[in-house]
């Protein structure tokens, strides 16, 4: 296996959790928004 491809690969699931990671915090604020959990954060009332 070259340098390169398992450079790429690396990429690509720095993109995915990246991804996933953006996802599950924008659920989390729109649930906290909703008062579906009880914790507020000041910063991100949307």
């Amino acid at each position: 296996m070259k340098k390169a491809q398992l450079g790429l690969i690396e990429l690509q699931f720095f993109f995915y959790g990246l991804l996933a990671g953006l996802v599950v915090m924008a659920v989390l604020v729109v649930l906290m928004n909703n008062g579906t959990i009880p914790f507020k954060l000041p910063l991100l009332n949307c």
